[in-house]
């Protein structure tokens, strides 16, 4: 009587360890799941996103004009513009503009937005205005812009 005992005491002890093992395997197996979609999801959103700098000009002495195409399928909100990492310097020692501060800085406008929804949407184009803490003098210019999700273009130009 007492195997007996011992017996259905081993079997619900292997039964709540088969059942602890495979929780555990479920919820890796979740977590797998949904990093992989995060994954696809990011790798989505960076194949349908292209940007193409067209034009740069120095406007004042102080200040750059750049414009920006949209030339992807991806549509940016704002709040994702004011994330883009704009580069301008001289070509060897390009560095960072920071959004919307005093000097080394820069803001947007999107000049032809077509549906008037606030939105870069595919073909429409925004205007960046860098101002800087110096003069522009006569030399080579680098323009870069990186998107929130990592896709960048460059521009030279010369003054």
């Amino acid at each position: 009587m007492s195997s007996v005992i011992t017996e259905g005491i081993l079997t619900i002890a292997m039964v709540i360890a088969a059942s602890s093992v495979a929780v555990v395997f479920v919820q890796n197996a979740y977590q797998l799941n949904y990093a992989q979609s995060i994954y696809l999801q990011n790798t989505k959103d960076i194949s349908i996103t292209s940007i193409k700098i067209v034009f740069a000009i120095n406007s004042s002495d102080n200040e750059v004009k750049v414009w920006i195409k949209n030339t992807g399928r991806y549509v940016f909100e704002q709040g994702q513009i004011k994330q883009f990492n704009i580069f301008f310097g001289p070509v060897t020692a390009p560095v960072p503009m920071f959004y919307n501060g005093s000097f080394d800085s820069w803001v947007f406008e999107i000049v032809n937005d077509y549906d008037e929804d606030g939105r870069l949407d595919p073909g429409e184009t925004l205007e960046i205005t860098i101002t800087l803490n110096y003069t522009v003098l006569e030399g080579d210019y680098l323009v870069m812009a990186n998107t929130h999700n990592g896709v960048d273009d460059k521009f030279f130009f010369s003054v």
